[in-house]
C-alpha cells in the first residue's frame, strides 16, 4: 500500500512555493506522492485564490527526488491534447520519471467550463475524454501520429523527446459512484483508477470488472480516499494499492504539514 497527500492549490496553497515546502517535507517523512487538484475556477464564496497545477507540479518535480507527483484529475476537455502532451512529457522528464497523469470529465463548479465557452454536456465531455486520452497516448509514443477524430486532430505529427517512463507515464482515470463507463474507460485506456464516492463493496466490484476486461489486475492501481492520516482500515479487504490522504478545499498549510510530519501510517 502506498500513501499520497492530495491537496487543493487554493488560498495559501495557491503559492507553489508553499506546496513545494510541503512536498519536500512529505518526501523526508516517508510519503509516496503529493498530488494536487487541477482547477481554474471555483465558487467565489469558496475561494478566488487558485494556483496552477502544472506550475506547482513542475516546482515539486524540481525540488524532490523520490515522491510521485501528479494532478488528480485534469479534464482534458478544457486542455488541448497537444499542449497537455508537451507539458506532461516535460514534467515526466523534469521529475526523472515520477509523474502520474490523472484524467477525468471535469466539473463546471464556479463556471470553470461554461464561463469560458467549454463543453458542459457530460456525454460529449465523456466522448472527448475517450478520444483525448487515445490521442495523448499516441503523442507520448514518439512515433508519427495521424489522428482524425470527431473532436481532436493530429495530422502527421511526431513529438520528441518522449517521456522517461515507457511506454508512457501511468494514466489514471477518475470514477465516481455506481457508474460503470468510467471504470471500463480506466480498464481499457489506463493504468489505474482514482475512486470517488465508492464503498469498499463497490470497489471490489470495480476491481472484478477491471480484471474481467484486462485479464488481471497486474500493473493496475486502485487509489481510494481516506481522511488525512487515517490508517485506511476500511479498504483492508479490497485490492487498493494507494491511499489518498485527501484534504478539502479549505485546508491550510499548517493542517497539511501536521499530517505530513506525522508520517504515513504503516
Amino acid at each position: 500500500m502506498q500513501h499520497a497527500i492530495v491537496i487543493a492549490p487554493f488560498e495559501e496553497l495557491s503559492d507553489p512555493r508553499t506546496v513545494v515546502d510541503l512536498g519536500v517535507a512529505a518526501e523526508s517523512s516517508g510519503w509516496d506522492a503529493v498530488f494536487v487538484w487541477d482547477h481554474v475556477m471555483r465558487d467565489a464564496h469558496e475561494t478566488e485564490l487558485i494556483g496552477s497545477a502544472t506550475v506547482t507540479m513542475a516546482a515539486l518535480a524540481a525540488r524532490t527526488e523520490r515522491i510521485r507527483i501528479g494532478a488528480m484529475v485534469t479534464p482534458i476537455t478544457r486542455r488541448r491534447p497537444q499542449v497537455f502532451a508537451r507539458e506532461t512529457i516535460a514534467l515526466d522528464r523534469l521529475s526523472n520519471g515520477r509523474l502520474v497523469v490523472g484524467l477525468g470529465l471535469g466539473v463546471d463548479r464556479g463556471g470553470e467550463l461554461s464561463r469560458f465557452g467549454d463543453i458542459v454536456d457530460p456525454v460529449v465531455r465523456g466522448h472527448r475524454l475517450d478520444e483525448g486520452a487515445r490521442l495523448l497516448k499516441e503523442l507520448w509514443s514518439g512515433e508519427t501520429v495521424d489522428f482524425h477524430g470527431e473532436h481532436f486532430t493530429a495530422d502527421g505529427v511526431r513529438f520528441r523527446p518522449g517521456p522517461i517512463q515507457r511506454p508512457h507515464p501511468p494514466l489514471w482515470f477518475a470514477a465516481r459512484g455506481d457508474a460503470d463507463r468510467p471504470v471500463r474507460r480506466a480498464a481499457l485506456l489506463g493504468d489505474g483508477i482514482d475512486v470517488i464516492e465508492m464503498t469498499p463493496a463497490r470497489v471490489r466490484e470495480v476491481a472484478e470488472l477491471v480484471a474481467e476486461i484486462r485479464g488481471s489486475l497486474d500493473g493496475f492501481d486502485i487509489a481510494c480516499p481516506v481522511a488525512p492520516g487515517a490508517d485506511g482500515d476500511e479498504w483492508a479487504n479490497t485490492p487498493v494499492t494507494w491511499l489518498m490522504h485527501s484534504f478539502g478545499a479549505t485546508a491550510g498549510a499548517a493542517e497539511v504539514e501536521h499530517t505530513i510530519l506525522a508520517g504515513p501510517p504503516r
